[in-house]
């Protein structure tokens, strides 16, 4: 089902290193993080067992090192991407890491994209990412994301939810969201999104 996307959105326009090539999406923000839709019990997401060739193409143009994001390709096509908050954030001092993984449609629809939370890292305490490390991000959607769309413009995407964070606040319901996920992907996760600043 479709979100319900409501409100205006914030533009992002940035390049990467490299290509100077320029990006301008739209991208909502539930309200204050509050979770508005609900997860499906559905379980017929198929993910890659090797990166999609798209993706070695991404990784092999990874431009954001010197810059402090450090990818890292796992077995069963998982990348990581860790790197410290934004320097004019106010996570500054902070060290997080994502992991990726790819649907076999990517790019045609979203990858999986999560904050790792284990022993040595947690996620952001921000009003859009949930405690279990869940993003709520339209650009992680079916409904918003674009095959123009790479895992260096996500990751940018991202740090920019920090860079414009003001307070450092847990989504409205996470505790019960939290619980009722489990660990299933986040892309089952329906969101309706009524926000569009932090």
């Amino acid at each position: 089902m479709r979100s319900d996307i409501v409100g205006e959105p914030l533009t992002l326009l940035f390049k990467t290193p490299k290509t100077r090539a320029l990006y301008n999406f739209n991208i909502y923000f539930c309200m204050f993080g509050g979770f508005f839709g609900s997860q499906s019990s559905s379980t017929s997401i198929t993910f890659c067992t090797q990166l999609p060739k798209r993706a070695v193409a991404e990784v092999k143009r990874w431009t954001l090192h010197k810059e402090g994001y450090n990818l890292e390709t796992l077995p069963d096509a998982i990348l990581t991407v860790s790197f410290d908050a934004p320097s004019d954030s106010i996570f500054t001092g902070s060290h997080y890491k994502l992991r990726i993984k790819f649907t076999s449609k990517y790019p045609f629809e979203p990858p999986e994209v999560q904050f790792v939370v284990d022993t040595t890292t947690k996620a952001p305490i921000h009003p859009h990412i949930y405690t279990n490390g869940h993003i709520c991000l339209s650009i992680l959607t079916p409904s918003a994301w674009s095959p123009a769309l790479t895992v260096e413009s996500t990751v940018l995407s991202i740090a920019s939810l920090l860079s414009s964070c003001t307070t450092k606040t847990s989504p409205e319901g996470n505790q019960s969201y939290v619980s009722r996920v489990g660990d299933r992907s986040p892309l089952l996760t329906t969101w309706a999104f009524h926000d569009d600043k932090v």
